[in-house]
């Protein structure tokens, strides 16, 4: 009888002992630092910048839109985009203005939407 307990606390403890060697070798259980990470709140996935979307644009004064004009530069390769034609939209009930770039060097298109200041 003695021998049966013994033997069954020994089996045990081989079984805790090897799962425990095998947790520290190929990590089976969730470590500590990874379940603090995962209480803290997320980032937000990324959106629309200011100005890529009908929803986000820039609000701005003709000064503001020509300075746009003349600033904007290629996501990809940095370089100084060449405007050509805008457009004009509605969203929510407002016109915007959306001006169209291209880059010279990379062909990458983008556009800004800007809804003009009012007085």
């Amino acid at each position: 009888m003695i021998w049966t307990v013994l033997g069954t606390i020994g089996i045990a403890l081989a079984t805790v002992i090897l799962g425990v060697l095998a947790d520290r070798r190929w990590s089976l259980l969730p470590r500590k630092e990874t379940l603090i990470a995962a209480g803290k709140p997320r980032p937000l996935l990324p959106g629309h910048g200011p100005g890529e979307a009908a929803a986000t644009a820039i609000v701005g004064s003709p000064g503001d839109i020509e300075r746009l004009r003349r600033k904007q530069r290629c996501p990809r390769c940095r370089t100084e985009m060449n405007a050509i034609a805008d457009d004009r939209v509605t969203f929510d009930d407002h016109e915007l203005l959306v001006l169209r770039f291209a880059c010279p060097k990379c062909s990458a298109e983008r556009s800004v939407y800007v809804r003009r200041q009012t007085a």
